[in-house]
């Protein structure tokens, strides 16, 4: 079962580059989890004087995601390193690909797939580690 504090990544890949982001989870309640995105928007020094860094106060809705809990460690895209992301987010580019929700003609689309998986196979080992 999930816990609070867990940390999950989603990858983003567009011109040759993935970035990832990364989720903490906060909440668990009745079979959904709900996830704040960690950026220089969410995580915020809380005291001049000292070094205590912690979760802002207000957290805007681009930086939450919530996600139903229907099978053990199952959060969609969210996934628990950054190498599964990268996976992830390669089948699920594939697969749209294929149902033909990219265009055909667009060279750009197709390209970006092309070096989405050239990054793959450059950073599978890079990636597993951490």
């Amino acid at each position: 079962m999930p816990n609070v504090g867990d940390i999950r990544w989603q990858c983003w890949f567009y011109n040759g580059t993935a970035d990832f982001d990364e989720y903490h989870l906060r909440t668990i309640r009745g079979g959904q989890a709900y996830f704040v995105k960690k950026s220089t928007e969410t995580w915020v020094k809380k005291s001049k004087k000292h070094f205590d860094w912690g979760w802002s106060d207000f957290i805007s809705h681009w930086n939450r995601e919530t996600v139903r809990i229907t099978k053990p460690m199952d959060y969609g895209s969210l996934r628990p390193n950054k190498h599964s992301a990268l996976l992830y987010h390669l089948r699920d580019s594939e697969d749209n690909f294929r149902r033909g929700w990219f265009d055909e003609n667009d060279e750009e689309d197709y390209t970006n797939l092309v070096g989405l998986r050239k990054y793959v196979k450059r950073n599978a080992k890079r990636l597993k580690g951490k």
